[in-house]
């Protein structure tokens, strides 16, 4: 039996974050402000307003979305769905409050798009909204999560970005 020491918890993290800055795309993560969710069922309230300052992100880890197109009289929607993985080192370094339903998430923010034909991020990039947040890579009885799981969502027809408020 392996017992498992804060060392290896601090080599895990070491890990996740060097995966993430090796490999994953930039991102900004925009925070709901809390002050607008529903104090019951903690669910986001109306629209809800962003932070001014989104986090800024060295890097994730993002699946490539899983992509399906809809056609009805009203036009043609689409939408996509991706796992995005952040450290949770990331996020304590930044002072950044752990990412919740109805967050958004922007990927691949400084892609520029000249680079549409070349880059393959670009047809991944834009905002993502937050559908469903889960702990992942738990070192042995520890309950401190090593990087956190996030499922989010794009649809064409009502897009993450329309929830900024002007």
């Amino acid at each position: 039996m392996k017992i498992f020491l804060d060392n290896d918890l601090a080599v895990h993290d070491a890990h996740a974050v060097e995966e993430a800055n090796l490999y994953g795309p930039d991102a900004r993560l925009y925070v709901l402000q809390t002050s607008y969710r529903d104090p019951l069922h903690d669910e986001p309230t109306g629209l809800g307003v962003f932070a001014p300052i989104p986090v800024e992100l060295s890097g994730v880890v993002a699946r490539d979305p899983d992509t399906s197109t809809e056609r009805t009289e009203g036009g043609k929607y689409t939408r996509a769905d991706t796992l995005v993985f952040i450290p949770r080192l990331m996020i304590e370094e930044k002072g950044a409050e752990i990412p919740k339903v109805g967050d958004i998430i922007e990927l691949w923010p400084n892609t520029a798009s000249v680079d549409a034909a070349r880059n393959s991020a670009y047809r991944r990039k834009g905002f993502y909204e937050i559908k469903h947040v889960s702990n992942d890579g738990e070192v042995g009885a520890s309950r401190t999560p090593v990087r956190y799981k996030l499922e989010t969502i794009r649809l064409t027809d009502f897009s993450p970005e329309n929830r900024f408020s002007s």
